[in-house]
């Protein structure tokens, strides 16, 4: 039940319902037992229902990043995308500060369609925020039960712009190796390992971290082995990537000067 106290300012209102007290001071009754019949509904609805008012999207991403995504492969990536979203205005209000309740699938959309238009960002970096977004929402709806409906849900998603599909010419490789200091001699410098590491992604396919995480021991024969915990793939799952005899070369300018060849 609520109690209500005149005072100086106005009318005091105090509120104590399924654990929680709150107190608000109003200009009139009138306004208080507006507000106590109100607030004591929607307690009694989280209560029942576990949904706050009060958890804003910045609540939502500081939990996901922390009970998700640390959890996740790509969790380094996650964490900063959110960081960096939570900074981003809907209608001059930063999305960190929004409550879950108020964001709709409308607000979104205007996010959306000011990063295309005034920021000019590509549709396929607005999708995978998107998909982001949503993952977060999803997770908010279905195991925190701190909205009904995930606001993501009804938002158009921008068109992916067509694939690439150049491949660089042997001009280009030739100039970004000399740009790097390689010449074919065993890498000593930085750069010098960064261009190998370029080269060997052009004859084998392999993703930057694939090669990063490389050990002697993956390499078998004429074969790279991943799927270890210090070369993972991108699904997790093992694989064998054969090696040209270029790309055999090529490690052994790194190896060399490591003394493990």
């Amino acid at each position: 039940m609520a109690s209500f106290k005149k005072s100086g300012k106005g009318w005091q209102v105090q509120i104590a319902i399924k654990g929680v007290r709150e107190s608000r001071t109003f200009s009139t009754k009138a306004e208080a037992i507006s507000w106590a019949g109100l607030r004591e509904t929607e307690i009694r609805h989280e209560a029942s229902t576990g949904i706050s008012k009060d958890k804003t999207v910045g609540d939502a991403f500081r939990h996901y990043a922390k009970e998700i995504s640390l959890h996740k492969k790509g969790h380094m990536w996650e964490s900063t995308r959110l960081a960096w979203l939570a900074e981003q205005t809907i209608h001059n209000v930063k999305m960190k500060d929004i409550k879950l309740s108020a964001i709709t699938p409308a607000s979104l959309g205007a996010w959306r369609d000011k990063r295309l238009e005034e920021d000019k960002v590509a549709g396929s970096t607005i999708n995978r925020d998107l998909n982001l977004l949503s993952h977060v929402f999803s997770t908010a709806k279905k195991e925190w039960k701190w909205i009904t409906e995930s606001p993501t849900s009804g938002v158009r998603r921008p068109k992916n712009p067509a694939s690439r599909d150049r491949l660089l010419s042997q001009d280009e490789i030739d100039r970004i190796s000399y740009a790097l200091g390689f010449d074919e001699s065993p890498a000593i410098t930085k750069t010098q390992r960064i261009a190998v590491a370029f080269l060997f992604a052009i004859e084998s396919a392999m993703r930057a971290g694939e090669i990063c995480g490389l050990m002697p021991g993956d390499v078998v024969g004429r074969k790279a082995r991943l799927g270890d915990k210090h070369n993972e793939t991108k699904n997790g799952g093992k694989r064998d990537v054969p090696l040209s005899n270029r790309a055999i070369e090529l490690l052994d300018r790194v190896l060399a000067r490591a003394g493990r060849r």
